[in-house]
């Protein structure tokens, strides 16, 4: 099996004609395959149901801030030791779009044999209640 960057790369290949997606979905990919390191210490690719709750509540409140969020809400570049993945808070629909893309890419990852079995929730009918 490969690991969870390849796997990620390999279904943004199918964006790299439509600039404006392709970096959409880079950046929710990122997001989340930093979090799962970071924050659960596993790969995306063993990421569960609960894992993924425990993501859409983060998007609301990504802490800790230092971590996270810019501190000026200017994005640095990717090489910049002050860049974050984050420029500040997500709105609720934010949070409900980037959930979407990462449905979409664990669907992805679930017919390409990469995953067993797709562990968003609304693969199985469930979803995330968005905040408020």
């Amino acid at each position: 099996m490969k690991n969870a960057r390849q796997a990620v790369a390999a279904w943004l290949d199918h964006f790299v004609g439509n600039a404006r997606t392709y970096s959409t979905y880079r950046r929710e990919a990122e997001r989340l395959l930093l979090w799962s390191e970071i924050n659960r210490k596993i790969s995306l690719l063993r990421l569960t149901q609960d894992d993924l709750g425990a993501y859409a509540r983060f998007l609301s409140n990504p802490q800790p801030v230092e971590v996270w969020v810019t501190n000026n809400r200017l994005r640095a570049a990717r090489n910049n030791p002050n860049w974050r993945p984050f420029a500040g808070t997500l709105s609720p629909s934010s949070i409900r779009q980037s959930l979407a893309v990462l449905s979409r890419m664990f669907s992805w990852l679930t017919a390409n044999a990469y995953l067993a079995a797709n562990p968003m929730p609304t693969a199985t009918g469930r979803s995330y209640s968005s905040p408020s």
